[in-house]
């Protein structure tokens, strides 16, 4: 990979022997750019599910999508086991793909992707 300025780095505020952070390597011309979000564990920020075993949590995806410059219309992710980069993607009201060698995780993706029905009153 080329140098880079700018890295996002998620920090897990973790304690323990669990990996303190994660970075990830992009081509912006920005300055490294840092989100705090537990993970660790069993102890982790709000009551997400977590179904796959490297699992990144819901609002940290949504944040990186949102760093990336020049509003992507459409999202790939080419491990995207559960799902969680797909679902951030459509929450922010973005077209993705995603693509996992295991059917099990296309399957519990395609569930977390759902449309829901709202109760009637």
């Amino acid at each position: 990979m080329p140098p880079a300025s700018c890295w996002l780095i998620w920090d897990k505020e973790n304690t323990g022997d669990f990996t303190d952070a994660e970075m990830a390597w992009t081509n912006y011309g920005t300055a490294v750019r840092l989100i705090r979000h537990r993970w660790n564990g069993m102890i982790r920020k709000g009551n997400e599910d977590r179904y796959h075993p490297t699992q990144k949590p819901l609002d940290v995806m949504k944040w990186c999508i949102g760093k990336c410059p020049g509003e992507p219309k459409t999202i790939l992710d080419p491990f995207m086991g559960s799902g969680t980069t797909l679902r951030a993607a459509k929450d922010l009201g973005r077209k993705a793909i995603g693509i996992d060698i295991e059917e099990k995780w296309c399957e519990i993706a395609a569930k977390r992707l759902s449309q829901e029905v709202l109760p009637f009153f």
